[in-house]
Order: C-alpha cells, then sequence, then structure tokens
C-alpha cells in the first residue's frame, strides 16, 4: 500500500508510491536527444488489439454487442496498471499518523484509473470531433459519480498530462482520476479563499471573475454558457481556466446537454492552444466541490486549469513559492483569441 506523509514544516502531502517507478514509457523526457516527440503506435498497451495488457475495464463506450476487454470500443476505463493509489481495508483522511510526533505517516488507500480517450493512438483530445470529446467529459462526470460513494474518499481528482514535458509516460492520449481521502491543499485554498469573499459580503468569488474577465483583454472564448480567460497571475505562460458561467459548485452535477457544450467549448480552447503554440505539452485538471456528502460548498465553483508548460521553474520559484512569468496574459490571450 501507498504511504502518505506529511510535511513538518509545511503541512504539505506527500505519496509515496513505489510501485509508480515501474510504468513504461513511450515518450521521451524533458532534455532527451529526441525532444518530447510521440511514440510509436507498436506495443502501445493503449490500442485496440491490446486489451490483454490492461487490467478489465471498469468502464466502457462501445456500440452494442461488443464483448467486453475486446477491440471496437470509442473509449475505455481501467484501473492504472501502476497505480498511485491501491483499494485497502482503510482509507485516512490524510492526517492519520502512524505515530504521534514530528514526522507523521500512515498507509493510504484510494483508486487510480484510466480513461482512454479513443482508439486512436496518434489523436489528441484537441484533434477529436465534438462527439468524442463530448465522450470524455461524460466519462469524468460517471467516475467522479462511482468514487464519489466509496466510504472514506474526500476528492476526486481528474488530470491530463498532454505530451513528453508534462509528466505523460505514454502518448496514447489518456487522463487519471484519483481518488483520495483527503481535498488537495490547493482545492483547500481555492475554497477558503471563496469563503472568505462571501463572508465580507461578496458572492461567489468565481462568478464575480467571471463577469470581470468577460469585459476584459484575457478572455479568451464565451460561447455555450463557458468562458475561458487566461489567468490574470499566470503560473506558466498561457495559462487558461475554463468554467461554466452558471454558478455550480459540482462538476459531476453536469447533465448531457451541459457537457456537450462543455466539449465544444473545450475542444476549440485547446485547438486554439495547438494551433497557436505548435501543441505544446500541457496539463489539464478538473478542480470540482470535495465529496463529503454532508458538507455544502455553495461558495465554490467547479473550473479547469489549463497549463501548458512552456517553461520550467527554477531555483527562485522552487525556493519562494513565487513564480515569474515571462508572457503577460493579456498577450496570451490576444494570441488564442485569433487561433480560435
Amino acid at each position: 500500500m501507498a504511504e502518505l506523509r506529511i510535511n513538518p514544516v509545511t503541512g504539505e502531502r506527500v505519496i509515496l508510491s513505489p510501485r509508480r517507478a515501474a510504468r513504461p514509457a513511450d515518450l521521451a523526457r524533458p532534455g532527451d536527444a529526441q525532444g518530447g516527440g510521440r511514440g510509436l503506435e507498436a506495443g502501445c498497451p493503449f490500442c485496440p488489439g491490446n486489451e490483454a495488457e490492461t487490467p478489465l475495464e471498469v468502464m466502457v463506450r462501445a456500440p452494442e454487442g461488443r464483448l467486453p476487454d475486446q477491440p471496437g470500443w470509442l473509449l475505455r476505463v481501467v484501473p492504472n496498471l501502476y497505480p498511485a493509489l491501491e483499494p485497502g481495508k482503510r482509507t485516512g483522511d490524510g492526517t492519520a499518523s502512524r505515530e504521534p510526533g514530528l514526522l507523521q505517516s500512515s498507509p493510504v488507500a484510494g483508486f487510480h484509473e484510466v480513461i482512454i480517450h479513443s482508439p486512436d493512438h496518434h489523436a489528441g483530445l484537441a484533434e477529436l470531433d465534438a462527439q468524442g470529446v463530448a465522450r470524455v467529459m461524460e466519462a469524468y462526470r460517471d467516475r467522479v459519480l462511482a468514487h464519489r460513494r466509496e466510504p472514506g474518499i474526500g476528492y476526486v481528482q481528474v488530470i491530463l498530462n498532454h505530451g513528453g514535458g508534462s509528466g505523460a509516460s505514454l502518448s496514447h492520449s489518456h487522463s487519471q482520476v484519483f481518488a483520495l481521502p483527503f481535498v488537495p491543499s490547493r482545492v483547500e485554498l481555492e475554497m477558503r479563499r471563496a469563503r472568505a469573499w462571501r463572508r465580507r459580503g461578496g458572492g461567489c468569488l468565481f462568478c464575480e471573475l467571471i463577469e470581470a474577465e468577460r469585459r476584459g483583454e484575457r478572455l479568451v472564448l464565451d460561447e455555450g454558457g463557458f468562458i475561458a480567460f487566461c489567468a490574470f497571475a499566470p503560473r506558466f505562460p498561457f495559462e487558461t481556466w475554463l468554467l461554466p458561467r452558471a454558478h455550480a459548485s459540482r462538476f459531476e452535477g453536469s447533465d448531457d446537454a451541459g457537457l456537450e457544450a462543455l466539449g465544444e467549448a473545450l475542444r476549440h480552447l485547446l485547438g486554439s492552444v495547438f494551433r497557436g503554440l505548435g501543441d505544446p505539452p500541457y496539463n489539464l485538471y478538473l478542480h470540482t466541490s470535495p465529496c463529503y456528502a454532508k458538507a455544502s460548498h455553495p461558495y465554490y465553483h467547479w473550473h479547469f486549469e489549463l497549463l501548458p508548460r512552456l517553461a520550467e521553474w527554477g531555483g527562485f520559484e522552487m525556493a519562494s513559492d513565487t513564480v515569474i512569468c515571462t508572457v503577460p496574459p493579456e498577450e496570451a490571450a490576444g494570441l488564442l483569441r485569433s487561433r480560435l
């Protein structure tokens, strides 16, 4: 089982999961001679015909009559073969310690899954059609809903690493789902600031941000009930947020029509990044309300954050937790708008 450790100085969480070191790779690492190109299709465990190389699927989108774990699928969800977290007899809350005192650690259980976006080895999310992207969004929703029902799960984190500089190890387009026994620190920070904003007499912090950015030069797109804008204080050049204009705290409450509109907006946004920046590596992740059934978070607003990996953090960023960004978001938004 993986181990959760707490930094005694900062309180930050670290999951130790040695099994992750054994995962296969077909993408070059940053600094490799070949750069971050796409790998070959031969031997890809996510391609049709290689279903036996993955664990048994837990969800699939396929034509009627297709046999389980056989070719013919449109989208597959499987447990990660090299999981950071695995189901266990108990799931901690992210604070339990094996022994009290300075150095706190505990076994940590959870779930780690892979969503294989399509059978096409070479099609990234930006290159799928509208129906294909909507299918991925529906899989996000359905896996969040499935894990919310698991005892002890505090948060379901959905991520997409695209390209060799993003942390991806396999080039076949896929997302990952982590069902965690705690709420990630960054989500806690967002919620704390949103709650404080409301207590000071404001409304939804995110809704007010949406209204401000709709009139500003950082706007990238505003369509189908969704808005995307370059972050006012970006961590990486071209960092962009995508949010529903209607207030909603839980992504998994989205209906099929809403996910279809989301997929179309996301496809346009990723397409502008693809065309404007030359298909860079990027990280895309979902932030939604925690899973605790009895808790309500009306001040929170779900959203996606997109971070093209066009720069690397150096010593200053790591030491100070303060980022130096070289591209003003106003200029970044102008370029992305021109490539929609």
